[in-house]
């Protein structure tokens, strides 16, 4: 197995913070799960983007009446991440 596999809520970003130096010493890649939540995938591309060694994030699409995804663009096969406070995103008030 070359690549490491879990989700990243399940796991915790503490987690991932100790077990990355230790993927990178043996040669292993990391893709931090998101599947069922966009707000896993902002979330894992901050941590992706703050302690590299990923190879690639699952990209989970949806959209939201409560909540502002924020802008995360692709540019040249990777993500943007923003540098807005709350991860790039807003809860929307509700009329």
């Amino acid at each position: 197995m070359d690549v490491f596999l879990v989700d990243t809520f399940f796991y915790g970003f503490t987690e991932w913070m100790h077990l990355m130096p230790r993927l990178k010493e043996t040669g292993m890649l990391s893709s931090p799960h998101c599947w069922d939540n966009r707000l896993k995938t902002n979330y894992t591309a901050h941590l992706s983007a703050g302690l590299g060694n990923v190879c690639t994030i699952e990209g989970v699409t949806c959209e939201s009446d409560d909540i502002d995804y924020g802008d995360y663009p692709i540019i040249e096969g990777e993500i943007r991440v923003s540098d807005a406070p709350g991860f790039g995103m807003k809860l929307l008030k509700k009329v």
